[in-house]
Protein backbone atom coordinates (compact mmCIF):
# COMPACT_ATOMS: atom_id res chain seq x y z
CA UNK A 1 0.00 0.00 0.00
CA UNK A 2 1.59 3.25 -0.92
CA UNK A 3 1.57 5.83 1.41
CA UNK A 4 0.41 9.36 0.72
CA UNK A 5 2.78 12.38 1.14
CA UNK A 6 0.63 13.86 4.33
CA UNK A 7 1.47 10.47 6.04
CA UNK A 8 5.51 11.28 5.28
CA UNK A 9 7.47 11.65 8.74
CA UNK A 10 9.87 13.20 5.97
CA UNK A 11 7.33 15.92 4.85
CA UNK A 12 5.81 16.80 8.76
CA UNK A 13 9.42 17.05 9.90
CA UNK A 14 10.59 19.00 7.42
CA UNK A 15 7.55 21.14 7.67
CA UNK A 16 8.19 21.44 11.45
CA UNK A 17 11.34 22.74 10.89
CA UNK A 18 10.66 25.25 8.50
CA UNK A 19 8.22 26.75 10.71
CA UNK A 20 10.57 26.85 13.26
CA UNK A 21 12.91 28.95 11.06
CA UNK A 22 10.78 31.00 9.90
CA UNK A 23 9.89 31.65 13.68
CA UNK A 24 13.28 32.24 14.69
CA UNK A 25 14.02 35.02 11.42
CA UNK A 26 10.54 37.13 12.77
CA UNK A 27 11.84 36.78 16.06
CA UNK A 28 15.69 38.25 15.00
CA UNK A 29 14.29 41.62 13.90
CA UNK A 30 12.03 41.93 17.42
CA UNK A 31 14.84 40.61 20.00
CA UNK A 32 18.31 40.76 19.74
CA UNK A 33 19.27 37.01 21.52
CA UNK A 34 22.70 35.96 22.61
CA UNK A 35 24.12 32.64 24.00
CA UNK A 36 27.84 32.24 24.58
CA UNK A 37 29.99 30.10 26.85
CA UNK A 38 33.93 30.31 26.53
CA UNK A 39 35.77 31.66 23.28
CA UNK A 40 32.15 31.16 21.59
CA UNK A 41 28.90 33.13 21.16
CA UNK A 42 26.04 32.65 19.01
CA UNK A 43 23.59 35.67 18.29
CA UNK A 44 19.93 35.52 16.62
CA UNK A 45 19.61 39.27 15.30
CA UNK A 46 18.91 41.54 12.60
CA UNK A 47 17.32 38.41 10.16
CA UNK A 48 20.56 36.52 10.83
CA UNK A 49 22.55 33.86 12.49
CA UNK A 50 26.05 34.84 13.96
CA UNK A 51 28.34 32.58 15.32
CA UNK A 52 32.13 34.02 16.21
CA UNK A 53 35.23 32.59 18.16
CA UNK A 54 36.72 35.26 20.21
CA UNK A 55 40.36 35.33 21.54
CA UNK A 56 39.58 36.78 24.67
CA UNK A 57 36.62 34.44 26.38
CA UNK A 58 34.35 35.23 29.04
CA UNK A 59 34.89 32.83 31.95
CA UNK A 60 31.05 32.95 32.16
CA UNK A 61 28.47 31.37 29.95
CA UNK A 62 26.04 33.56 29.20
CA UNK A 63 22.44 34.28 27.68
CA UNK A 64 20.65 37.13 27.39
CA UNK A 65 17.70 38.45 25.30
CA UNK A 66 17.23 42.30 24.82
CA UNK A 67 13.90 43.45 22.94
CA UNK A 68 14.70 46.34 19.53
CA UNK A 69 13.40 49.55 21.06
CA UNK A 70 12.60 52.57 19.00
CA UNK A 71 14.68 54.51 21.29
CA UNK A 72 18.01 53.19 19.76
CA UNK A 73 18.46 53.64 16.23
CA UNK A 74 21.57 54.17 15.33
CA UNK A 75 22.51 51.06 18.03
CA UNK A 76 21.32 48.57 15.65
CA UNK A 77 20.39 48.60 11.80
CA UNK A 78 17.70 47.96 9.92
CA UNK A 79 19.23 46.64 7.01
CA UNK A 80 21.13 43.52 7.47
CA UNK A 81 23.41 41.67 5.38
CA UNK A 82 21.33 39.80 2.61
CA UNK A 83 24.42 37.92 2.09
CA UNK A 84 26.43 35.36 4.38
CA UNK A 85 29.38 37.52 5.94
CA UNK A 86 32.71 36.71 7.11
CA UNK A 87 34.75 38.60 9.03
CA UNK A 88 38.49 38.76 10.76
CA UNK A 89 39.01 40.75 13.55
CA UNK A 90 41.75 43.97 12.32
CA UNK A 91 44.78 43.56 15.08
CA UNK A 92 43.95 47.30 17.25
CA UNK A 93 47.25 49.60 17.60
CA UNK A 94 48.47 49.62 21.00
CA UNK A 95 47.43 52.62 23.37
CA UNK A 96 45.03 53.84 20.60
CA UNK A 97 41.68 54.49 22.82
CA UNK A 98 40.24 56.68 20.05
CA UNK A 99 36.77 55.64 19.11
CA UNK A 100 36.05 55.27 15.67
CA UNK A 101 33.08 56.94 14.03
CA UNK A 102 29.78 55.24 14.12
CA UNK A 103 29.68 52.77 11.11
CA UNK A 104 26.56 53.20 8.55
CA UNK A 105 25.90 49.60 7.65
CA UNK A 106 25.16 46.66 9.51
CA UNK A 107 28.45 44.98 8.15
CA UNK A 108 30.65 48.44 9.43
CA UNK A 109 29.09 47.64 12.66
CA UNK A 110 29.36 43.94 13.15
CA UNK A 111 33.41 44.55 12.13
CA UNK A 112 33.66 47.60 14.47
CA UNK A 113 32.36 45.40 17.24
CA UNK A 114 34.69 42.13 16.57
CA UNK A 115 37.85 44.84 16.53
CA UNK A 116 36.75 45.45 19.84
CA UNK A 117 38.11 41.77 20.59
CA UNK A 118 41.79 40.41 20.82
CA UNK A 119 43.01 38.93 17.33
CA UNK A 120 42.46 37.06 16.01
CA UNK A 121 38.83 36.65 16.57
CA UNK A 122 36.36 35.85 13.69
CA UNK A 123 31.99 36.17 13.41
CA UNK A 124 30.14 34.50 10.73
CA UNK A 125 26.35 35.94 9.87
CA UNK A 126 23.77 34.07 7.97
CA UNK A 127 21.02 35.78 6.97
CA UNK A 128 18.08 33.29 7.16
CA UNK A 129 16.82 32.91 3.70
CA UNK A 130 20.30 31.04 3.26
CA UNK A 131 20.01 28.71 6.10
CA UNK A 132 15.82 28.22 5.29
CA UNK A 133 17.43 27.96 1.45
CA UNK A 134 20.28 25.39 2.43
CA UNK A 135 17.53 23.21 4.35
CA UNK A 136 14.52 23.36 1.56
CA UNK A 137 16.42 22.05 -1.30
CA UNK A 138 17.64 18.98 0.18
CA UNK A 139 14.19 17.88 1.83
CA UNK A 140 12.29 18.88 -1.22
CA UNK A 141 15.29 16.34 -3.04
CA UNK A 142 14.19 14.20 -0.98
CA UNK A 143 10.38 14.34 -0.82
CA UNK A 144 10.85 13.53 -4.44
CA UNK A 145 13.03 10.62 -4.49
CA UNK A 146 10.67 9.02 -1.98
CA UNK A 147 7.70 9.61 -4.18
CA UNK A 148 9.72 8.32 -7.23
CA UNK A 149 10.69 5.17 -4.96
CA UNK A 150 7.22 4.57 -3.98
CA UNK A 151 6.03 4.64 -7.85
CA UNK A 152 8.44 1.82 -8.53
CA UNK A 153 7.39 -0.01 -5.26
CA UNK A 154 5.04 -2.90 -6.86
CA UNK A 155 1.74 -2.45 -5.14
CA UNK A 156 1.11 -5.60 -3.45
CA UNK A 157 -3.09 -6.06 -2.62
Amino acid sequence: MKLALHRSIIFWSGILVMIFLCWAWRDSYRYFTVASEGEWETANTQGSLAIGHYRDPSPLRDFRRNEFLPTNPPMYYQCPPQVPVFLHSVPQVPGNTILPEMPKDFRGFLQATLNQHASPSWLLTLPYWCILLAFFIPWTILLTWRARRRKWVPVVD
